[in-house]
């Protein structure tokens, strides 16, 4: 990989007209992001479409019904909008998974952003006032869309020396059979039944990763929020303690937004 700065100051940046905005300055911007970007682009490889759709509606709740299209310039995560379709483009790129399930899922996400992205015409960095969001830098969003492809492709699906010359998704990703077992459990969470851990005709082994999306998919067809959740909790438990590594490591820890606790249950 190149190296680059790790560090950007966007206040030093001078505050550009859109018409005159070209890709240079975008990637600039894709590389001050990076590392936030590629957590993303790992998640989709071991989570699924699922982790983007997760991301997708908790970014939406928290900023008013609408997915942000302006950003903190010194933020180091890609803004809302970016962040959902750079996840739609990885979905595209996907080749283990079926064209069909592909485009399910990258149409779903960009119909997301289109319904609910703040600023349909440009995406702005800057920082928030008291008198409301002062860009320093905007984008046109029809560019930026295409940097979105060209960052899921570089970070999901080119090879890079650091990798002995593979790619992310070489390594691990999302194929069929993930989501063969994911939508058997998203089933099961829908008919208030616990999901079977055992893999059933057809199915590879069952991972917590298919428990955790089938619930996120299972949600996106129903409201009951409490009980899906504590089925995948329960399901989740028990997977834990199957795991030959994990059910006797010597210490464990336990958190709810409280002080660690550590104890050895052997």
């Amino acid at each position: 990989m190149r190296k680059v700065p790790s560090q950007t100051s966007w206040r030093s940046l001078p505050k550009f007209k859109p018409n005159i905005l070209r890709f240079p300055r975008a990637a600039e911007a894709w590389k001050f992001w990076r590392e936030e970007a590629v957590a993303d682009v790992l998640g989709i490889l071991n989570f699924g479409p699922a982790s983007a759709i997760a991301y997708a509606v908790l970014a939406a709740i928290l900023s008013g019904d609408k997915l942000r299209s302006e950003g903190r310039a010194r933020d180091e995560h890609p803004v809302d909008v970016l962040r959902i379709l750079m996840a739609a483009n990885l979905v595209m790129g996907i080749s283990s998974l079926s064209a069909g399930v592909r485009s399910k899922w990258s149409d779903a996400l960009m119909k997301i952003v289109d319904t609910y992205a703040s600023n349909k015409e440009k995406i702005m960095l800057g920082n928030p006032t008291p008198l409301g969001f002062f860009p320093t830098v905007e984008f046109p969003i029809e560019p930026m869309k295409e940097t979105t492809k060209i960052a899921a492709n570089t970070l999901g699906f080119e090879d890079f020396k650091t990798l002995e010359n593979h790619h992310l998704a070489e390594i691990n990703t999302w194929d069929d059979n993930d989501e063969i077992i994911t939508g058997r459990i998203a089933d099961e969470f829908l008919k208030n039944k616990e999901p079977s851990l055992e893999s059933q005709p057809g199915e590879t082994e069952v991972y917590p990763a298919h428990i955790i999306a089938g619930a996120i998919y299972a949600l996106v067809e129903s409201a009951e929020v409490s009980a899906i959740t504590d089925l995948s909790v329960t399901a989740l438990s028990k997977s834990y303690d199957r795991n030959h590594v994990w059910a006797t490591f010597p210490i464990r820890y336990t958190s709810d937004f409280s002080v660690h606790s550590f104890y050895n249950p052997l």
